[in-house]
């Protein structure tokens, strides 16, 4: 059996401007490094079907995500 080693990021989008997005040019250098350290695969975990925004205040102390927010 052939075992690959492999991993999975939360690469952060931090927004669209003229100078570029921050967090996909450290998602970039995570995998580079991970390459030059012999991982075979890389996954980006995608949210694109959650309201971001919220997800990244959840969970708050006694609080329950707000599905109209």
């Amino acid at each position: 059996m052939n075992l690959r080693t492999g991993f999975l990021a939360f690469v952060e989008h931090t927004g669209v401007r003229a100078s570029g997005s921050a967090g996909l040019r450290a998602g970039m250098a995570l995998f580079c490094a991970a390459e030059e350290l012999g991982y075979d695969t890389g996954w980006v975990r995608v949210r694109h079907l959650e309201n971001y925004r919220r997800c990244r205040s959840w969970p708050r102390s006694g609080s329950t995500p707000n599905a109209s927010a």
